[in-house]
């Protein structure tokens, strides 16, 4: 394990120790799959990616579509090549009314030369644009800049620090932008009245440490609310998948409606933390304590991640299925729940 004199993330850290924060679980492994999940509560539970999928036309209410009938405006900014993964689909697709990429930037100065503009003016433009919009409002960011192939835009020098990739470079320049970025949208008006939430799309692609290296690490993210003036900060070493995110931001505003989700809203005394995922013909599904992997019909693997977070001692014992029914019951209800909604375009509340 590497051990740094300097911190990646520091503007991150600093947002951290002032923030609600979760153990924070990915249900994807890719970018692709991040937005359906966050924006709409649907999960990635298919050999192929929903938005690429025969089921891509399907009804989705996703937040979007929730606070529009509560009155908020909502935009979502990727300031990536218009198309990309199809991300403006799926903003629209989960009620996001207007999409603002690299054609409404509008100024190739500042083109990555890959993926499309870099995030410190992609951000502050960002914040320009949310400034205007009718209040109150909703809206979603995605940063870009630290995918591959890591490019430093011209004119940015990379603070000194011991970086081991191209790629920490960048996440290194991305802080920086959001650093930038809350230091102008602190100065408008509606910034101590907005709910943050801080989120990654997917685990890194640079693996150091050995708790990453596994079906429980490889999807764990940072997920917070760095939103002082709205939310005591508090470490709740509480699990929280991106599909919960949907419904604990609506109940956080006061929403009362009756929403279709494959995560339970935070704090939900009602129901257990969850979390779900699918990778290589494997189902992984975790109630916060632990993880159970099947093929979908059979148990293959359980594990205790509170005490075994690299997942090195197997659990499962072929002939005591009974011990293991309650979390194996909650699993195949949602997969059932999953396969059906989805063949049957049900996945929203009529």
């Amino acid at each position: 394990n590497h051990q740094r004199e300097h911190s990646l993330t520091p503007f991150l850290d600093s947002l951290l120790n002032e923030s609600l924060v979760f153990d924070g679980m990915a249900n994807g492994r890719q970018s692709i799959e991040a937005l359906t999940s966050i924006l709409s509560g649907l999960p990635s539970l298919m050999s192929r990616d929903y938005v690429e999928s025969r089921y891509a036309a399907n009804r989705l209410d996703g937040i979007g579509t929730i606070l529009k009938r509560h009155g908020y405006s909502t935009a979502f900014f990727h300031g990536g090549n218009n198309g990309t993964m199809n991300f403006d689909a799926s903003a629209l697709a989960a009620g996001f009314d207007s999409y603002y990429g690299r054609n409404e930037f509008g100024n190739d100065d500042f083109y990555d030369g890959t993926w499309g503009i870099s995030d410190m003016p992609f951000l502050q433009y960002t914040a320009r644009k949310v400034d205007e919009m009718h209040k109150p409002f909703a809206v979603g960011v995605f940063t870009l800049s630290s995918h591959h192939p890591f490019s430093i835009p011209k004119g940015y020098t990379v603070p000194e620090g011991d970086y081991m990739s191209d790629f920490e470079k960048t996440v290194r320049y991305t802080d920086d932008s959001m650093r930038k970025f809350f230091e102008t949208m602190s100065q408008y008006s509606w910034y101590d009245s907005t709910i943050f939430v801080i989120t990654g799309d997917h685990v890194n692609p640079e693996h150091r440490f050995d708790n990453y290296l596994n079906g429980y690490g490889q999807y764990q993210i940072v997920t917070a609310t760095p939103s002082p003036a709205l939310i005591k900060a508090e470490n709740t070493g509480i699990m929280l998948q991106h599909t919960d995110l949907g419904l604990s931001l609506l109940a956080a505003v006061g929403s009362n409606d009756t929403v279709f989700s494959f995560g339970p809203k935070v704090f939900d005394s009602l129901q257990q933390p969850c979390f779900m995922s699918y990778l290589n013909n494997i189902y992984e599904y975790s109630d916060g304590q632990y993880m159970l992997q099947s093929d979908g019909q059979n148990i293959t693997a359980v594990f205790d991640i509170k005490a075994d977070p690299c997942l090195t001692d197997n659990l499962y014992v072929k002939g005591e299925d009974d011990r293991w029914d309650e979390i194996n019951s909650q699993f195949r209800l949602r997969l059932q729940q999953y396969n059906n909604r989805m063949i049957n375009n049900k996945l929203y509340i009529k």
